[in-house]
């Protein structure tokens, strides 16, 4: 053989090799060995989607009866007889400010309460004498006239001093602040001698009874929640499970387009500001579900999934809904156990012939 004849050979068997070793295997090409319409693929069957499904959201417990208290009058604080972290019941008196204004003008208004009931009974006599003198003509229509008129404005001026009275007194009493009910002082914010006015807050106090915790959720759980639905909580600070019942729930969003949620909890042992892990129960509206990867949407126009059916691939489209894990809920012209492709949709186009990967 000729130098030239032997390098020949050698560079055909070197390409002959290039060539073996370039050819994808059959495990590195799941498409190998079948015809150019024909994908291989794996499926998943539709299932039916639980009715509900259970979503955990954080939040802060708080007590159920609570309040900032303030005078409703202006004045200059005697007493605050209270200190953070006292007990008290409803009815007790947590503060008071200077009532000597208010009584003096309390009596100031009874004073002349007690005055203009004396001129109306007076007026009163001289009516009702000077009609028994009108009736045998011996005093003047135009007399009879100016003491009647003189009685209905002693009326009306007692009527006006009489409110004047009330309110008085009420504001008299309300120179004391009370407790509105059982709990614990958890802040103030006036110390003796300083001057407040009215709603400014003096003292903050939490109930002794029930606890709750405030959520914010979003639109898409909102939507399916339910006043007096049941629900669980847990507080890691005492590692407590807890039941509890969904009580409020806002109709009005929050800047952060989230809507606040009070579920109420049955617990003997709390305290107000504890974080808290609440189980909420969602209802699922759709009555399908098909793994989330099951879901494509090749043209932009809607979601599909490929149902397959003797061995062909059917588009089908469907409306996605709750997340649920691994699966999302569907509606579409599906039944359960039909057969949809999870892998292998890159190259699937609908009517494709398939072979499924078991």
């Amino acid at each position: 053989m000729s130098w030239s004849r032997s390098i020949a050979v050698t560079t055909l068997a070197l390409g002959i090799v290039a060539i073996g070793a370039s050819t994808p295997s059959k495990a590195e090409n799941p498409n190998a060995g079948l015809s150019d319409t024909t994908v291989r693929v794996r499926t998943a069957p539709v299932e039916t989607a639980p009715t509900s499904r259970s979503v955990v959201l954080h939040g802060v417990t708080r007590a159920t009866d609570r309040a900032e208290l303030s005078f409703t009058v202006a004045g200059r604080l005697n007493e605050r007889s209270v200190e953070i972290g006292d007990r008290v019941e409803a009815g007790d008196v947590l503060a008071r400010i200077d009532a000597d204004p208010y009584r003096n003008g309390y009596l100031a208004a009874a004073a002349s309460v007690t005055d203009l009931q004396g001129r109306l009974q007076q007026v009163e006599r001289d009516r009702a004498r000077m009609e028994q003198l009108g009736a045998k003509n011996s005093v003047s229509d135009s007399e009879l006239e100016r003491v009647r008129t003189e009685e209905a404005s002693l009326r009306a001026s007692l009527s006006a001093a009489d409110a004047n009275a009330r309110e008085a007194s009420r504001q008299r009493r309300e120179t004391a602040l009370i407790a509105p009910f059982d709990g614990t002082v958890t802040a103030v914010y006036l110390e003796p001698g300083e001057s407040t006015a009215p709603g400014r807050p003096v003292v903050q106090m939490t109930g002794a009874g029930g606890m709750e915790i405030a959520l914010e959720v979003p639109e898409r759980i909102w939507a399916g929640l339910s006043v007096g639905s049941d629900v669980s909580a847990e507080l890691p600070a005492f590692d407590l499970h807890v039941p509890g019942t969904l009580r409020q729930i806002g109709t009005n969003a929050g800047p952060g387009g989230l809507f606040p949620v009070v579920v109420s909890l049955e617990v003997e042992r709390a305290a107000a500001g504890l974080t808290a892990k609440v189980t909420l129960p969602v209802p699922v509206r759709e009555d399908l579900a098909v793994p989330v990867r099951a879901v494509v949407d090749p043209t932009g126009l809607g979601a599909v999934v490929y149902r397959i059916t003797d061995g062909i691939a059917e588009a089908v489209p469907v409306r996605t809904g709750t997340l649920l894990g691994d699966n999302v809920g569907i509606s579409g012209d599906l039944q359960p156990n039909d057969e949809v492709v999870v892998a292998g949709l890159g190259r699937l186009l609908d009517g494709d012939s398939v072979d499924v990967m078991r």
